[in-house]
């Protein structure tokens, strides 16, 4: 009996230990503990790696849950100015993994908060591995997506069929030029997440489809 007590309770330990928390809102230097990984709505985050100028605790993470759509905000950013004529820059990096608890992701999109004046410029631009990590991704599944200011948009968004997890690399840029200025506010990461009972409903409309159009036949 004191076997199965203690067999009980280590059943218990371990599934506590082996739990995921919840996404929450704080600093980047907050996710960059050794093993953290944490669960908004049907998707988990993992392997944040941070790299560049400025310091992780200045940045504020939000995670974000709209409609089907999963991700994080990452605030307090990265900012240039020209001195004396002279151009600046600074760049730094956010890198983590997002799984599917249960289905798959089959779009992302990458938009940012920015202001230049002058000639100075702001980029973002997101590099991802479809089914695994960014560092050890095939050349083969890699694709960008990229927002500059002043540019083409701030918003942008990539679609591919679907995956159980995607690595991801911001690499995040700004520069004064001879003369302006340039700063990043936020930038927002969010993922496609469809549940898994929407391809349950799609295959039975489908399969419903086929049905009556087989009795039609038969008539």
């Amino acid at each position: 009996m004191k076997k199965l007590v203690l067999c009980a309770g280590l059943l218990l330990a371990s599934s506590a230990l082996a739990t995921t928390t919840n996404c929450q809102s704080g600093s980047l230097s907050s996710y960059l503990v050794s093993s953290f990984s944490c669960q908004s709505g049907s998707l988990i985050f993992s392997d944040f790696d941070y790299r560049g100028a400025g310091d992780a605790n200045s940045i504020a993470v939000t995670p974000l849950t709209v409609s089907d759509d999963e991700g994080f905000q990452f605030s307090g950013g990265l900012s240039a100015q020209s001195l004396s004529g002279t151009s600046s820059s600074e760049a730094s990096e956010i890198v983590y993994t997002v799984e599917h608890t249960g289905g798959m992701i089959d779009s992302l999109s990458l938009s940012f908060g920015s202001t230049v004046t002058g000639n100075g410029v702001a980029g973002v631009t997101e590099f991802f591995c479809l089914g695994g990590s960014i560092t050890s991704c095939p050349q083969v599944d890699e694709g960008s997506v990229a927002v500059t200011n002043p540019g083409s948009g701030f918003t942008d968004k990539a679609f591919f069929a679907g995956v159980e997890s995607v690595g991801v690399e911001n690499a995040i840029t700004v520069t004064s030029g001879m003369n302006g200025t340039a700063s990043i506010s936020s930038v927002t990461n969010t993922f496609s997440a469809p549940e898994p009972l929407s391809f349950v409903l799609l295959g039975t409309g489908l399969l419903g489809i086929g049905l009556m159009l087989r009795r039609l036949r038969r008539r």
